[in-house]
């Protein structure tokens, strides 16, 4: 009997009334942002994804990270230090979560990052399919995991689906070699997948008409995300009631814009807004550079950087805010977005990538990326806006993990429906 064969006769999603099929198949999701020991929040949307689909599926994730000596002095190397002390096995909410290591020379070697995971992917593959096989490869972001997935399953015969985030599509895909391998896998998987009709163009663009893409959102953790009393949580945070706070949450690199959104602060001093608070929820390379900016323009009583917090704080500081503001110049689909308008907030946003496709007069307001004048009418005018928490939160109710998972359910479904007969390769 053929390695697809063993699985004729399982109902599909499809014909089952929209159920997860009967009979559990074995998943295998690819991707480089997952939480881990070291960063629990790490890629928490990926791991929100794989906890619902593990419900229906037997679910294991693979984390490719580059191989870095344990020594003292990782600590001065970042992520890599990260990576030294990341075991080579772990568990997250009852799913398998693999580190395997492999090689690379940074910047010299990232044209051949895909081929080198797609070593160490078809040596983990072979070893844990020795008893019961993997139905089905999943990889998030489409470089190097999801070129080094179209590989591997090209040379065992395995369905792949691979899935356009933001950052590889907008950034990686720019990198010439990069671009003509993405293309290729593109056009050699069973299926593609974007978070937003933006990237879902883009996709379609770059693997030609003949591609098969299917357009997937990011969801939201309704339980966590939701309304609160904002006067008990800003006490809880040693917040005032009297303050207008407006909220910024995620890294503080070029892309996010975080510059411009200082500089429309500044400007709203200037202009004595009263009450005005920056809270600033994050970390990265632009650090140094914002508190340098804070001390210059003498802001440190209305600008407040309090760092990475644990993604179960998060909802906590949304709560407590006035406004979300996402002065991004590119994105694909940014799930802060999604979190601040469930608890009830309003989001003053760049309208690129996915962003308009949320953001609407109703429950937010829009602007052009890296103007801060156009920053600061948006953030005065949403501050003195009445908004409804309850109707800001209802523009996102279909935007839950539970929908998104049977989405991805269905995606598998008609794949491994069409693939019954074929044979596998080991």
């Amino acid at each position: 009997m053929s390695y697809m064969e063993k699985f004729q006769g399982f109902s599909s999603i499809t014909k089952n009334h929209g159920q997860p099929p009967l009979m559990r198949r074995r998943i295998l999701i690819v991707t480089n942002s997952f939480p881990n020991p070291q960063r629990p929040q790490w890629g928490i949307f990926i791991g929100e994804t794989a906890f619902h689909l593990n419900k229906f599926y037997d679910l294991e994730v693979v984390k490719p990270i580059p191989f870095f000596p344990k020594s003292s002095s990782a600590s001065r190397f970042g992520d890599w230090r990260v990576y030294s002390k990341l075991p080579r096995r772990w568990s997250w909410r009852g799913i398998t979560v693999f580190f395997p290591r492999y090689f690379v020379l940074p910047r010299i070697s990232q044209a051949f990052h895909a081929a080198e995971v797609a070593s160490i992917l078809l040596w983990h593959i072979k070893k844990q399919s020795r008893h019961s096989p993997y139905n089905l490869i999943h990889s998030h972001y489409l470089y190097p995991e999801g070129v080094a997935s179209a590989i591997v399953g090209k040379m065992l015969g395995l369905p792949v689906v691979v899935s356009a985030r933001g950052s590889d599509l907008n950034i990686e895909a720019t990198h010439f070699f990069k671009r003509s391998q993405i293309r290729w896998a593109l056009r050699n998987v069973d299926g593609c997948t974007a978070v937003s009709k933006a990237l879902l163009t883009k996709l379609r663009g770059l693997g030609g008409t003949g591609i098969t893409a299917y357009f997937v959102p990011n969801g939201v953790d309704k339980k966590a995300f939701r309304l609160r009393n904002k006067a008990a949580v800003r006490r809880s945070l040693g917040l005032s009631n009297e303050d207008k706070i407006v909220l910024f949450v995620g890294n503080l690199k070029e892309i996010k814009g975080i510059r411009f959104l200082l500089m429309a602060v500044r400007n709203m001093v200037r202009k004595q807004v009263p009450n005005l608070k920056l809270i600033i929820v994050g970390d990265g390379p632009l650090r140094s550079e914002v508190k340098r900016f804070i001390l210059a323009k003498r802001l440190e009583s209305r600008v407040r950087i309090v760092g990475i917090r644990p993604h179960h704080e998060i909802p906590l500081w949304m709560a407590a805010s006035d406004i979300l503001c996402l002065p991004s110049l590119d994105e694909g689909q940014p799930n802060v977005v999604l979190e601040a308008l469930s608890c009830g907030i309003p989001v003053a946003a760049s309208a690129v990538g996915g962003i308009p496709e949320i953001v609407n007069d109703g429950n937010g307001m829009l602007f052009e990326p890296g103007d801060e004048v156009e920053i600061e009418k948006k953030l005065i005018d949403a501050l003195a806006k009445e908004w409804r928490p309850v109707e800001l939160r209802s523009s996102v109710s279909k935007y839950t993990w539970s929908n998104i998972a049977h989405r991805y359910c269905r995606i598998y479904e008609q794949i491994l429906a069409s693939k019954v007969g074929s044979q596998a390769k080991f």
